[in-house]
């Protein structure tokens, strides 16, 4: 369907049935892990802005340069190709934060964060995703942090895990860790504790007789 939509496009001189052809055929290259032919694809849609606006009567949920070079990026890291793929990942970070547009965000902290982990840059990953799921849990997209929280993890798990170097996906979290992971992740709001810990039992009152 993707391809048959790019023959209607060149037949028909439509340059946005091509873009949008380009961008989802593209993910689903990606996707079948045939990383050169998607990224030969969003390269062209990519080649396409060079700084222009897209053309007229592109609909994507996002911003669309900016999709097209998230997705760049990613399959570019599949390649090899490290560069290219922080610089199409920035550049996707850039324009989303321009535009403030939040799923555009989340995709572009997801792609970017993807390539620092497949470089082996386990900082730079935990660090990109982590303002990532930040920001999907202020927004409350949930669906975005099932995409972003195993990457995430496995960032950490290249960063060395827990303190003495390991990584424990099935130890017990107690309370408190939980408590301090949700603190982390939503940015280390400022606060007062209250003087007295509140209980977790309700008052019963005592049946008069």
């Amino acid at each position: 369907a993707g391809e048959a939509a790019l023959v209607s496009a060149a037949a028909l001189d439509h340059p946005s049935l091509g873009f949008v052809g380009r961008f989802y055929l593209g993910l689903v290259r990606r996707f079948r892990g045939e990383y050169r032919e998607a990224a030969h694809l969003l390269r062209q849609n990519v080649a396409t802005l060079d700084g222009a606006a897209p053309p007229a009567g592109v609909r994507l949920p996002g911003i669309p340069g900016g999709l097209s070079k998230a997705w760049l990026a990613w399959s570019l890291a599949e390649l090899g190709e490290f560069d290219e793929g922080v610089l199409r990942g920035e550049e996707a970070l850039h324009e989303a934060e321009a535009a403030n547009h939040a799923f555009s965000l989340a995709d572009a902290y997801r792609a970017l964060g993807c390539v620092y982990a497949l470089r082996d840059d386990a900082g730079a990953a935990v660090d990109v995703l982590e303002r990532g799921m930040t920001l999907c849990m202020r927004q409350e997209l949930g669906l975005w942090i099932t995409s972003l929280g195993p990457a995430l993890g496995y960032a950490y798990l290249l960063a060395g895990g827990y303190a003495d170097g390991t990584y424990q996906p099935t130890a017990p979290v107690s309370r408190q860790g939980f408590a301090s992971f949700l603190y982390g992740a939503a940015g280390k709001p400022s606060f007062t504790p209250p003087a007295q810990p509140s209980s977790t039992r309700s008052a019963v009152a005592t049946p008069s007789t």
